[in-house]
C-alpha cells in the first residue's frame, strides 16, 4: 500500500511552513522522533559508516516517507544536489537490515526500519522507545498486591495494509485448532490473500505458497506443483511418480516439531461450474488429502471467490467480510477526516468496507485532490454508488488516468500483458520495454507516476492486483498493435536471461514462450524452447534441456505439445520433438519416446542436421533397450556410430560403443563384447561430453563385464559409477550402480549385502520415479530371493518386476523375466 504519512500534498507543506516560519528548516524533520527511535538507528548505521549532520535530516526525511524532491523544496535547494545523499542511506539501510540490495527507497525504508519504530504503550496509547519499552517490561517490585490492574505486553505497531483484521485473526486461530483446511471465501479485494498470508506467517515459521494463477488456462498443474515445493520449498529430489511425490509430501508434514502453513491462493481458475477442479486439474483433490490427513501436521488456507467442493478431504468454509468504518478511519487518519466522516462513511458502505477498494480510494485522494475526501466524493459519488463494483471503481481511476496521464494509462494496460503466474512480480525493466513510444528522458518519470498510484503494487518489483490486471488487459485487447507489441516485447525482455542456473532461472526464461503463445507467434515460442543457454553445468544447452533437468517435465511437454503442430517441417521442430522425447523417455512413456525421436530424425535428415540424425538413431536405441528389443537396438547404435564417427559429433560414437559393448555381452558375443569396451575403456578415454555420458558409461560396462562373468572388473565399474553419482547428485545411476553392486554381492552369496543394496536402490528409484529401472531393480531382487530359497518374497518381487514392464508395454521384458525365474537365475 502506497501510504505516506504527515504530509498529504504541496498545501499542507506550505502551510505547515507557514507555521514553521520562525523555525531552523532542518528542525521541519524533528517530528520523525514522534515515532521512531531515531538515536538507537543512527547509533546502528554509524556502526558501519558515519553519519553527517546533513545525512541525518535526511534519514528522517526518509523516515517520514518524504521523496528527494520534497525535501529539495522544503529546504530551498537543488533535487540533483540531494539523490545521492539519499541513495547511499538507502545502500546502508540495506546493509543493516540484511534487504536485497538496490531495494530499500524513501517508499518502503519505514516498513524495513520496523523494529525501530516506537511502540504504543497498551495503558494509554502513547509512544515509548525500546529503553522505555525495557523498564515498562521488566520485573518491577509489587506495587499493587491486590492485582487490580496488571499492564498487557505492548504489542507490535499495526502496520497499515493490515489493519481491522484482529477478530479474523482470532477466527482463524481457532479454526485451525479444530480443522486442517479452511477456504476463505469473499469477492475480489475484500482482502484473502493478505489476511491468509498475515495469518500463516505470523503462526508458522515456515509457509509453502501455491499461486493458482489468473486464468483457468494457465492453472498448473497439482503435479508440477508439487515436484516444486518438495524441490524448492523441502529440499527433496522429487520423484516423477506424483503418487510417490504425495507420500513424500504427507512424510514432510508429519513432523509434529516443525508444522508448516500451506496457502492455496486464488484458487477460482481452477474449478468447473460445478465447484470442482476442472477435469485436469484433479490431481488438486489428490494433494488436498494429503493436507488434510489427520496424521499430518499443518494448517492450510484456501482463498477463493467461489466455494469448493472436495471428495477428498474436509473443507471449513469461512466468509470473510469487508473491514469496518474504525479501520477506515485509521486507513485515512492522513486525510481530512473530521468534518469528511460523512463522506467516509458512505464510502465504506457503498463498497462493504473493500480492502482494495479503501486502497485505491484512498491513493485517489491524496494524490489527485489532496487528501480532501469530501471533494472527492463530490466529484465521483453519483457513478460509483450506481454501480458500486471494484470494477467500477478501477474502471474510473483508468479513465482518470487516460485523460490526465495518458502514458502512464498506456503503461498500465501494457502491464495486463504479463501472467503474474510462475513468475510473479516483473522487474524495472519489464515496464520500460512497455514504453516504446515514450521518449527515454520520460519512461521513468511514467514508471515513477503509475508506482505513486493504488493502480499499481510496488514491493521490490512490480505487479497488478488480479482486478487491475483483469481489467488492463481487457482495454489492452482492444488494441490489437499494443497488445502483440506489449507480448513481443516482455518476451523479448526474458530472452536475455542466458545464463539458467536454477528452477526459477528456467521458469522465468520460459515465460518468453507464453507471451509469444498470446500473440500466435508459434515459431518464435517454439525457438524458446530450442534455444541455447548457459546451464547450470556451465555449458551450452537447450532452454527445454534445462527445464527436464530441473524436473519440469508436465509442463514442458504439455507446451511442446500445443505449439508442434502449428509448425513447418524445419530444424526447429527436430530439435523440438528431440526435447519430447528425452521427456517421455523421462516420464516413462517409452513408445512415445520412440515416436518422437522418429519424428526428429526424419526431418533432420531432410535438412541434414547431422548431429540430430546421430542423436536419434542413439536415443531409439536407448528406448529399445528399456524394451529388450536386443537386435534393433544394435542397428540403431551401429547406425549412430556409422553417421557421427569422425565428425564433430563423434561423441555419441562412443556412447554408442559402450552401448554395443553390452549388447554383444547379452547376446553371447563375447568377443565383439570386449572389443566394443576396450573403445571406451575410462583409463585409455577418460572424458564424456556429458553427465550423462560420464554416469552411464561406467554402468553399461558394469553390466557388460557381470555379463561376461569379469567379476572384478564389473566391480570395479560399479564403483567407479556410485562414486560419481554420489559427488555428482545423480541418483538414477546411483540406484543403477547399487543394483549392479546387488547383483555381484548374489553371485559371491554375500545376501546380507545384496539386500542392502537392492533396498538402498529400490528406495531412490521409487523416490524419482524411474519404472523401467526400478522395474529391473525389483527382478534382481526377485533372483536374489530365489538364490536365497526364500520362494514367498521371490514370487513377490518378480510380481512386482511383470507389473511395471506390463505398464510400459514391454512384452519381450516380460519374457525375459519369466525365463530368468524358470532357469533358476540369469
Amino acid at each position: 500500500m502506497k501510504v505516506e504519512q504527515y504530509v498529504s500534498g504541496n498545501t499542507k507543506l506550505v502551510s505547515y511552513m507557514d507555521r514553521s516560519s520562525q523555525q531552523n528548516n532542518d528542525d521541519f524533520f524533528d517530528k520523525a522522533y514522534d515515532e521512531w527511535d531515531f538515536d538507537r538507528l543512527v547509533s546502528d548505521l554509524e556502526k558501519i559508516e558515519h553519519l553527517a549532520r546533513h545525512q541525518k535530516r535526511n534519514l528522517k526525511a526518509i523516515l517520514l516517507s518524504f521523496s528527494p524532491k520534497k525535501v529539495a523544496t522544503l529546504l530551498g535547494i537543488q533535487e540533483s544536489s540531494l539523490r545521492p545523499a539519499f541513495s547511499n542511506l538507502y545502500r546502508l539501510i540495506e546493509n543493516l537490515t540484511q534487504e536485497p540490495s538496490n531495494t530499500v527507497t524513501y517508499k518502503n525504508a519505514k516498513f524495513v526500519l520496523a523494529s525501530y519504530r516506537k511502540q504504543k504503550n497498551s495503558l494509554d496509547g502513547s509512544l515509548i522507545d525500546e529503553k522505555s519499552k525495557a523498564l515498562v517490561q521488566s520485573p518491577q517490585p509489587p506495587t499493587n498486591p491486590q492485582n487490580i490492574h496488571t499492564p498487557e505486553p505492548i504489542p507490535e505497531l499495526t502496520p497499515l495494509d493490515f489493519i481491522g483484521r484482529d477478530r479474523d485473526l482470532t477466527n482463524l486461530t481457532n479454526l485451525s485448532r479444530q480443522a486442517k483446511i479452511v477456504l476463505i471465501k469473499a469477492g475480489a479485494g475484500v482482502g484473502k490473500s493478505t489476511l491468509a498470508r498475515e495469518f500463516l506467517q505470523t503462526q508458522f515459521k515456515k509457509v509453502i505458497r501455491i499461486e493458482m494463477g489468473l486464468e483457468s488456462g494457465n492453472v498448473t498443474p497439482a503435479e508440477e506443483k508439487v515436484s516444486q515445493i518438495l524441490r524448492k520449498d523441502l529440499d527433496e529430489e522429487p520423484s516423477r511418480d506424483f503418487g510417490i511425490n504425495l507420500d513424500i509430501l504427507r512424510e514432510k508434514l508429519a513432523d509434529r516439531a516443525n508444522p508448516i502453513g500451506v496457502l492455496l491462493d486464488n484458487l477460482e481458475p481452477a474449478l468447473d461450474e460445478n465447484y470442482r477442479f476442472r477435469e485436469n486439474l484433479r490431481g488438486y483433490d489428490a494433494l488436498l488429502a494429503v493436507l488434510g490427513d489427520r496424521d499430518v501436521f499443518s494448517f492450510t488456507l484456501i482463498t477463493s471467490r467461489r466455494s469448493l467442493i472436495a471428495p477428498r478431504a474436509k473443507v471449513n468454509e469461512y466468509s470473510l467480510e469487508g473491514l469496518d468504518i474504525t479501520a477506515w478511519r485509521q486507513y485515512f487518519h492522513d486525510c481530512e477526516n473530521g468534518g469528511d466522516l460523512k463522506a467516509l462513511l458512505q464510502m465504506r458502505d457503498a463498497y462493504n468496507g473493500n480492502a482494495k477498494v479503501m486502497d485505491i480510494l484512498h491513493g485517489a485522494i491524496k494524490n489527485r485532490f489532496d487528501g480532501n475526501i469530501g471533494a472527492y466524493w463530490n466529484r465521483y459519488k453519483d457513478a460509483l454508488l450506481a454501480d458500486s463494483e471494484l470494477e467500477t471503481l478501477i474502471s474510473v481511476e483508468m479513465d482518470w488516468l487516460r485523460d490526465n496521464q495518458p502514458d502512464a494509462y498506456k503503461l498500465l494496460c501494457r502491464m495486463g500483458c504479463y501472467r503474474y503466474q510462475d513468475v510473479k512480480t516483473v522487474p524495472f525493466e519489464g515496464l520500460i520495454c512497455l514504453l516504446w513510444d515514450v521518449p527515454e528522458s520520460r519512461q521513468v518519470w511514467v514508471v515513477d507516476y503509475l508506482s505513486k498510484t493504488s493502480l499499481i503494487e510496488v514491493k521490490g518489483e512490480y505487479n497488478l492486483h488480479p482486478a487491475v490486471r483483469d481489467a488492463a488487459k481487457l482495454r489492452l485487447l482492444k488494441s490489437r498493435i499494443d497488445f502483440e507489441l506489449a507480448n513481443i516485447n516482455a518476451a523479448e525482455l526474458f530472452n536475455k536471461i542466458d545464463h539458467i542456473k536454477s528452477y526459477d532461472d528456467a521458469l522465468k526464461a520460459f515465460e518468453a514462450y507464453h507471451h509469444y503463445i498470446a500473440v500466435n507467434k508459434y515459431q518464435l515460442a517454439a525457438d524458446v524452447i530450442v534455444t541455447e543457454k548457459k546451464s547450470y553445468l556451465e555449458h551450452q544447452t537447450y532452454l527445454g534441456t534445462s527445464m527436464y533437468g530441473f524436473g519440469i517435465l508436465a509442463l514442458l511437454k504439455d507446451c511442446i505439445n500445443e505449439v508442434i503442430e502449428y509448425l513447418p517441417d524445419e530444424p526447429s521442430l527436430s530439435r523440438l520433438y528431440n526435447i519430447l522425447g528425452d521427456v517421455c523417455w523421462l516420464i516413462g512413456d517409452i513408445s512415445q519416446a520412440i515416436d518422437s525421436h522418429k519424428r526428429c530424425q526424419t526431418i533432420a535428415i531432410k535438412f541434414n542436421l547431422l548431429s540430430l540424425i546421430a542423436v536419434s538413431f542413439f536415443n531409439i536405441g536407448l528406448c529399445q533397450i528399456e524394451f529388450w528389443e536386443i537386435e534393433p537396438a544394435v542397428a540403431n547404435f551401429e547406425k549412430c556410430i556409422e553417421t557421427s564417427e569422425g565428425t564433430d559429433y563423434d561423441y555419441y560414437a562412443t556412447g554408442s560403443y559402450y552401448c554395443l559393448s553390452f549388447l554383444n555381452s547379452v547376446l553371447g558375443f563375447k568377443n565383439k563384447s570386449i572389443d566394443f569396451a576396450s573403445k571406451v575403456d575410462p583409463e585409455k578415454n577418460p572424458l564424456d561430453h556429458s553427465k550423462w555420458a560420464m554416469g552411464y558409461r561406467w554402468l553399461f560396462l558394469g553390466k557388460t563385464y557381470l555379463n561376461l562373468d569379469n567379476i572384478e572388473k564389473s566391480s570395479k565399474m560399479y564403483d567407479n559409477a556410485l562414486t560419481f553419482a554420489r559427488e555428482s547428485h545423480y541418483q538414477q545411476v546411483e540406484a543403477n550402480a547399487l543394483s549392479g553392486l546387488a547383483s555381484i554381492a548374489r553371485f559371491k552369496k554375500d545376501f546380507e549385502k545384496s539386500l542392502s543394496c537392492h533396498d538402498e536402490a529400490i528406495k531412490i528409484l521409487k523416490k524419482i520415479g524411474a519404472n523401467p529401472d526400478l522395474a529391473e531393480a525389483y527382478f534382481q531382487l526377485g533372483l536374489t530371493y530365489q538364490a536365497m530359497g526364500e520362494h514367498n518374497q521371490e514370487e513377490e518381487y518378480k510380481t512386482k518386476a511383470l507389473e511395471l514392464f506390463e505398464q510400459m508395454e514391454a512384452p519381450k521384458q516380460i519374457e525375459r523375466v519369466n525365463k530368468a525365474f524358470e532357469q533358476g537365475g540369469m
